[in-house]
């Protein structure tokens, strides 16, 4: 799941990178990226339901009312791993990018 985040940061720092982008447009775009993946999870979580407790084991499911699945893990466990590494991810390249662009 996380492979998707990965070719989509590196897809979009590339873009920063090649232009040139100073502090404040590094700040001002991974803003607008976080604000994205935000929405995105909203969206996706709003289709889902629980925990409930399954009646044989006792064990807590989510279901997904737009897809009518379930699964054990709770959903919004992926989306604040998504969150959490775009997050670092971003911040990261944008410190050596910011860096990289200082005079020695």
């Amino acid at each position: 799941p996380l492979d998707e985040a990965l070719r989509e940061c590196i897809s979009w720092m590339r873009s920063l990178r090649a232009r040139g982008a100073t502090v404040d447009e590094w700040h001002q775009a991974i803003e607008q990226q976080m604000t994205m993946i935000h929405s995105r999870a909203d969206e996706q979580m709003s289709f889902w339901a629980g925990p409930y407790r399954h009646p044989d084991t006792g064990d807590e499911y989510y279901h997904n009312a737009s897809t009518n699945t379930s699964v054990w893990e709770s959903p919004s466990d992926h989306w604040e791993l998504q969150i959490h590494y775009r997050h670092n991810l971003l911040c990261r390249d944008m410190a050596v990018a910011v860096d990289e662009s200082q005079p020695s």
